[in-house]
């Protein structure tokens, strides 16, 4: 199944571009131009006896951290290569792969795709690791797959862009229908419908509420038990998740912060100017977590059109 153009996606996108938008970051002279990538490399990675497909790319200059995307629904790593910009640009070694069931590189029809399965496959990809990653990044749905796995893996931090933390609401409200509601009563069709894509409902709403990942309180269980400091990135425009059940989750965790970003909604990873609101939130973010002393840098946006067509066909 085709998954999202980046470079098209901007190219569409930047046409309604409001001019006070048209600054730092997005057409600045004194930005930062596009990287040399010193080593861009497949990565052997698997799950369960399932090669999965992964790449690292690893910056020309010092590198001061490492971090791992996980898989965001319904996007493939290539549509990850945006923020993978954003993060080699401050000096960060990015490890991104596509999750099996899913869109992307990697076996399997997405229909069959579940949560518990991602868990296992974020475990996976943090076992690449000879050292602790500096982080973990997670970006709507995969948010919630990424608290479960950090119950038990130890990272330097957490980062949540956009994030579902009650995952029974958000699937209602990209379904308009309550689908675990139908689950639980037994009347929940063969196949369920989530942006776009069609699951298997014995297969994902089962999983979700067999495993423990439809409710708020189950995420606020699984941030109680989670030891690394995080930082949650959330939109007071967003329609899909709550700010209140952000902050739920965030008190249940030993050290947690919200930054809230004003205008921003869910289309982080299909508008330009929604997409550098996080982006460059998130680079402060994680360099702050390093100490390195390094101030952050975003991109100009021919760099980042000339960046994605280069990449396109290294993935």
């Amino acid at each position: 199944m085709s998954t999202v153009d980046p470079a098209l996606e901007h190219e569409q996108s930047m046409r309604a571009v409001p001019d006070g938008w048209r600054r730092e970051g997005l057409n600045s002279d004194d930005a930062r131009p596009c990287p040399p990538v010193v080593r861009s490399v497949a990565v052997k990675m698997a799950c369960n006896g399932v090669s999965l497909a992964a790449q690292l790319d690893t910056p020309a200059e010092p590198v001061v951290g490492r971090c791992l995307l996980v898989p965001t629904f319904g996007l493939s790593m290539l549509d990850h290569t945006v923020l993978a910009y954003y993060l080699l640009l401050n000096g960060f070694a990015v490890l991104r792969f596509d999750a099996s069931n899913h869109v992307g590189a990697s076996p399997g029809d997405i229909a069959r795709f579940t949560m518990s399965g991602l868990v296992a496959e974020i475990s996976a990809a943090l076992g690449l690791e000879a050292e602790e990653p500096t982080a973990v990044i997670g970006a709507s749905l995969s948010t919630r797959a990424a608290l479960r796995a950090l119950r038990e893996i130890r990272v330097a931090g957490f980062f949540a862009m956009s994030p579902v933390v009650n995952l029974r609401k958000t699937l209602g409200l990209a379904a308009r229908s309550d689908l675990v509601g139908h689950f639980l009563a037994g009347s929940a069709p063969p196949l369920c419908k989530l942006l776009g894509f069609e699951l298997e409902s014995s297969r994902f709403l089962e999983d979700c509420v067999r495993e423990g990942f439809a409710g708020l309180e189950d995420s606020k269980a699984d941030a109680a038990r989670m030891t690394a400091p995080s930082v949650w990135i959330a939109g007071d425009a967003d329609r899909s998740i709550s700010l209140a059940e952000t902050v739920e989750v965030i008190e249940c965790l030993p050290r947690g912060k919200l930054v809230k970003l004003a205008g921003a909604n869910h289309e982080l990873f299909r508008s330009p100017v929604v997409q550098h609101m996080y982006f460059a939130v998130l680079v402060e973010e994680l360099l702050r977590l390093t100490g390195c002393g390094r101030e952050s840098v975003c991109p100009q946006y021919k760099d980042v059109i000339d960046f994605v067509q280069r990449r396109k066909g290294n993935v």
